[in-house]
């Protein structure tokens, strides 16, 4: 979504809901302004917090974690858009970020929180991932056996 289009044509802040999915860290540093901050890892679990009736603009720094929580709002009935350029865009264009505090605020590197799952979830989700790794890695080599063998039946 362009920015001016966000700005302007959108109307005011009271008709749109920004939706900002970045990491604690990132929100504590600088957040446009009547942001709502809802992190994308928690997104689903607190779709309840916003108002169906009112469009949603989803931002991040670049645009592709927003990405993402817009497919994801829109599964479930929104109408949400992304900020072309994410935040990164809209600080080039001279709009500002603001602290927790109200200060000026600033674009920071994210710090993905600790994971506080239980450690035995922990350890089956680094099973299951490598379990789709050591199957993609299988798929992909069969993959190539059959286009191999294909290629050289073909110049038989």
């Amino acid at each position: 979504m362009e920015l001016a289009w966000t700005l302007g044509c959108a109307g005011s802040k009271d008709q749109l809901q920004i939706v900002d999915v970045r990491y604690p860290n990132e929100w504590e540093a600088g957040h446009i302004d009547g942001a709502i901050h809802l992190p994308e890892d928690y997104l689903t679990e607190r779709l309840g917090e916003l108002d169906q009736a009112r469009q949603v603009i989803t931002v991040c720094p670049s645009g592709r974690r927003s990405q993402e929580a817009v497919t994801l709002l829109r599964e479930h009935g929104f109408l949400a858009e992304n900020l072309d350029g994410g935040l990164l865009g809209w600080e080039a264009e001279g709009f500002p970020l603001q602290t927790v505090s109200g200060e000026a605020g600033t674009l920071v590197e994210p710090e993905p929180p600790i994971d506080d799952r239980p450690e035995e979830m922990q350890h089956l989700q680094a099973s299951f991932l490598d379990i789709i790794s050591r199957c993609r890695s299988t798929s992909v080599t069969a993959s190539r056996q059959r286009t191999s063998w294909r290629s050289s039946s073909v110049t038989a």
